[in-house]
């Protein structure tokens, strides 16, 4: 699928007519403006972020961004990015495009444009000789039309959490104390009034959870 490239999409239910369209230059400011509902309302972040993320991707070249438009109109938007893995010893290097920043407007949904893009895409990576796409950040209903579509889940990864301990003003305190013969009355009160108080802090929990398909 060339740049620019048009795939008619006409929907009778609704007598509306939707073009898929392989990105081009003149369509960023288009892709700027629909991506702040996604990306945030800072353009002139979105703009380094894009920039970033497709236009000085290492590893994916042409830009794989997939386009619905109406009436001439970005409406949505489906993102493959490129991105090395390794696995295996000795190391494998390979490359897997990624989707993201998938982003369809709210009048514009419910009507096949999801499916339609990622079919494009899977027909440029098939002629580019890419074996396997993956999506690692999908919502329920985006992950389950993929599945609907042949894609293959991988599972859910369990949440992984990382506490980093952060001592209290007691911990000097009962660091003194625990050695003596009073120590396991003492540690027994302290722990029961750090439990209900929340006084013996914890650092904040990072919570890592991703799910992917492929």
């Amino acid at each position: 699928m060339e740049n620019g490239t048009i795939l008619q999409l006409e929907l009778d239910s609704d007598f509306m007519r939707y073009e898929i369209v392989k990105y081009e230059n003149s369509h960023k400011d288009a892709i700027l403006d629909l991506q702040t509902s996604l990306w945030g309302s800072d353009k002139t972040l979105n703009r380094a972020y894009f920039y970033w993320k497709y236009e000085q991707n290492p590893y994916l070249s042409p830009l794989l961004i997939y386009l619905a438009l109406r009436q001439g109109k970005v409406v949505g938007m489906r993102g493959m990015h490129g991105a090395k893995w390794q696995i295996a010893l000795p190391q494998q290097l390979f490359m897997i495009p990624c989707a993201s920043d998938l982003l369809i407007t709210q009048d514009d949904r419910n009507q096949g444009l999801l499916a339609e893009m990622i079919k494009a895409a899977l027909s440029d990576l098939t002629t580019g000789n890419c074996a396997y796409a993956l999506n690692l950040s999908a919502a329920l209903i985006t992950h389950l039309n993929l599945l609907a579509m042949g894609w293959r889940s991988t599972g859910f990864l369990q949440r992984a959490i990382w506490k980093r301990e952060k001592q209290s003003i007691l911990t000097p305190l009962w660091n003194g104390i625990k050695t003596r013969s009073f120590s396991v009355s003492v540690a027994r009160r302290y722990r029961w009034y750090a439990h209900r108080t929340g006084f013996s802090l914890y650092g904040k929990k990072v919570v890592f959870s991703i799910a992917s398909t492929a």
